[in-house]
């Protein structure tokens, strides 16, 4: 049997605005997920450059250009993915856990590698 990851672990206060370890933990994998899955969309080439032709297709320029229309802008932008990719994160929680909290665990793997490579 699995265990979930959806509720309270430890409360922290009294009362009504009582913080969860929990929520903490939450928003800490989301945000560490969005943040990765930003990165693939705005920095990375990807599997067979399939983020590249993404960017492509999207109108994000290769080198210095203007930036025209809303994906070209939101693909050129780390802050800008990231709002939107945590956000589907976070909806995706409430289907399944574990898989939003997957891209978390890639960050999570490309940091262990760069720390060891350094």
């Amino acid at each position: 049997m699995g265990t979930r990851l959806d509720g309270p672990l430890i409360s922290i206060g009294c009362g009504e605005n009582d913080v969860t370890i929990d929520l903490v933990l939450r928003a800490l994998l989301i945000g560490l997920g969005g943040w990765r899955l930003g990165s693939l969309l705005v920095h990375e080439d990807g599997p067979w450059r399939v983020f590249l032709r993404f960017r492509d297709w999207a109108g994000v320029p290769r080198g210095a250009g203007e930036i025209a229309g809303f994906w070209a802008g939101l693909l050129s932008c780390i802050y800008c993915a990231s709002v939107w990719t945590t956000a589907a994160l976070w909806g995706l929680w409430w289907l399944s856990p574990e898989a939003a909290a997957l891209p978390a665990a890639w960050a999570v793997a490309i940091a262990a590698d760069r720390y060891v490579r350094a």
